[in-house]
């Protein structure tokens, strides 16, 4: 926790997060699998924080989880397709001026991770998953805030095999609008705007 002048106040709690420890001189290095995702209602946080379907519930006020959930949920394996544009982690460059570098790629990924975003839109928790439907499009599933699903849709993106690679911060929800960070078939970054209607 930061005062309002970027000042180190408290921590406030700790999230464990799956991922390969290095021991290489100098030092040690870690290298997490999949960055931590959450949302926020104000006064909850959901969060993501390893590969599986498990949301976790927690209170800032109280400063504790309050409860998690999960469901059964078939893993998707990463389409060859998509293989060379998917990163798995960071590339770790250990060395100094005066010495020689090293480079550490993680492996590459069987799987995706089964929950790519949250989002909270209203009163809901968006849980935008790693199934995708050429047809219908990416499978989303909306919890209430006691961890109840109350439903399940389709959304149909642009180009539908970018959601693979999607990062937290390549999906943005504002109101009644939904931002996405899409690449087209010549490979250009653009940023798409839907409008999120009520049937």
């Amino acid at each position: 926790m930061l005062g309002q002048k970027n000042e180190w106040q408290d921590k406030l709690f700790e999230i464990p997060v799956p991922g390969v420890r290095l021991k290489l001189t100098p030092g040690e290095y870690f290298l997490p699998n999949v960055p931590v995702i959450y949302a926020s209602d104000g006064e909850f946080i959901y969060f993501r924080h390893t590969e599986n379907y498990e949301i976790k519930k927690y209170h800032i006020g109280s400063n504790r989880i309050m409860s998690s959930w999960k469901r059964e949920y078939p893993h998707v394996r990463v389409p060859a397709e998509i293989k060379d544009k998917l990163v798995s982690g960071s590339k770790l460059v250990v060395g100094s001026v005066n010495e020689k570098t090293r480079e550490y790629t993680p492996p590459g990924r069987e799987y995706l991770e089964d929950i790519k975003r949250l989002s909270w839109v209203g009163s809901h928790l968006w849980v935008l998953t790693s199934t995708y439907d050429k047809d219908k499009g990416i499978l989303i599933d909306v919890y209430n805030r006691e961890g109840e699903c109350v439903d399940g849709f389709y959304l149909q993106f642009t180009h539908g095999l970018y959601v693979y690679t999607l990062f937290p911060a390549d999906f943005q929800l504002c109101k009644i609008y939904l931002y996405i960070k899409e690449i087209d078939p010549e490979e250009n970054y653009r940023v798409v705007q839907y409008q999120l209607l009520d049937d």
